[in-house]
């Protein structure tokens, strides 16, 4: 068992780090450089097929790699989410029913929710400033934030 720490990744970090013209790239080098020894990423596949997508549009060369670091799954790991997550994803979806979710976000929240901690690394402030994990009750840490 790893003792690194836990922090959820968001579709914006991935595609940061593959997209080396991506305006929040050096941000996520530099926190990379800093911190990301002491931590394993987790995800859902919600995000790696929307980071896939937009890093793939950039160069594909770039978005097969980004595959071949998922798959080697020592730095990064894609939770499953259970059985009932269309269900549990509907209720977070009618508590921010004036915002436009995407799937990969309320994926996360999901995340959240099962592993019970809310660090997440995202370049989304304007999302995740509002999401709340815990039923709602708990707000996200950006450990980006903390640079």
């Amino acid at each position: 068992m790893s003792s690194k720490k836990q922090v959820i990744a968001d579709t914006g970090y991935f595609v940061a780090c593959f997209k080396d013209n991506d305006a929040y790239n050096k941000q996520i080098v530099e926190w990379e450089a800093r911190f990301g020894d002491e931590y394993i990423l987790l995800t859902t596949s919600f995000v790696i097929l929307e980071a896939y997508q937009i890093i793939l549009k950039a160069n594909f060369r770039k978005a097969r790699e980004f595959m071949g670091c998922i798959d080697e799954g020592d730095m990064v790991r894609v939770i499953s989410l259970s059985e009932d997550w269309v269900k549990k994803a509907t209720r977070v979806m009618d508590r921010f029913s004036d915002k436009k979710l995407d799937l990969a976000d309320v994926s996360l929240v999901l995340l959240a929710d099962f592993i019970k901690i809310g660090d997440v690394l995202t370049v989304d402030r304007k999302d995740f400033q509002y999401l709340r994990w815990h039923e709602g009750s708990k707000g996200f840490n950006n450990l980006l934030d903390k640079l």
